[in-house]
């Protein structure tokens, strides 16, 4: 399965593999696809530019076959959660006025100050506000949940945090895991992911969340920082190894 995971992963990826008619549509979309992957903004041209850059890559996904398209809902910049909501449903009306079968991801975040999506509920609220719910569906990144408030270093809280998951927006609704360690403790709001088992979450809670029966099959990507590529095959064959002991249980 491919999965876009920054507006700027399908251009560089697919000018280098696809054909002549693909290349160039990726390079009429160029300028316009390197916008930042966030939804909603109070300045009305940059508004207007994320939501061209946001059609964009879903009619790249569309003609490409790829399902689905991860995005953050960005920052309300003072105007009231309430405000950024609502802006971010409109946007995502926008974009699902092209009848496109590639679904949307939201994805939690940090819960810095003035963000969407730091509580679970942000994303269920953005949900419930588009035209078509079915179309829009949920990534979870540990990293981002963990700085938010969420815990995650052991059996306990993973239970607690997948449980307040479901019941906020359905675990159903979550299509992929981001799996990141993280560099500050938890409720710290910073977004710095660590390598894995050497964060503050720490091996314990990966090994918790991945023997966790309610989030098996469901596709996880590695965000962790790496020097050489042996960094992410360790990282990696750690999340394997947890997951393959739950498979053998």
């Amino acid at each position: 399965m491919i999965i876009i995971d920054k507006f700027n992963l399908a251009y560089l990826h697919i000018n280098k593999t696809a054909g002549t008619s693909i290349k160039k549509f990726l390079e009429d979309e160029a300028e316009v696809s390197r916008v930042k992957p966030r939804i909603i903004s109070t300045k009305k041209a940059i508004d207007i530019i994320i939501r061209l850059s946001l059609s964009s890559e879903v009619k790249r996904c569309t003609l490409l076959g790829i399902p689905y398209v991860v995005i953050h809902l960005g920052h309300h910049r003072g105007a009231g959660k309430a405000f950024g909501i609502q802006r971010c449903c409109n946007a995502l009306d926008h974009i699902l006025e092209l009848e496109s079968p590639v679904k949307i991801l939201l994805e939690n975040t940090s819960g810095s100050k003035e963000s969407i999506g730091g509580e679970f509920k942000d994303l269920e609220r953005v949900r419930e506000g588009v035209s078509d719910s079915s179309q829009i569906e949920v990534c979870f990144d540990t990293c981002h949940a963990f700085t938010a408030g969420y815990g995650l270093r052991n059996k306990k809280e993973i239970h607690k945090t997948l449980k307040h998951l479901d019941e906020s927006v359905g675990l159903q609704h979550v299509r992929l895991i981001h799996c990141n360690d993280s560099m500050f403790p938890i409720g710290s709001h910073r977004d710095r992911h660590e390598a894995i088992g050497q964060g503050e979450i720490g091996k314990s809670g990966f090994a918790a969340l991945l023997q966790d029966e309610r989030i098996q099959g469901k596709p996880c990507i590695l965000e962790t920082p790496a020097n050489t590529i042996d960094d992410d095959m360790q990282n990696l064959a750690i999340l394997k190894a947890y997951r393959e002991e739950n498979d053998g249980a």
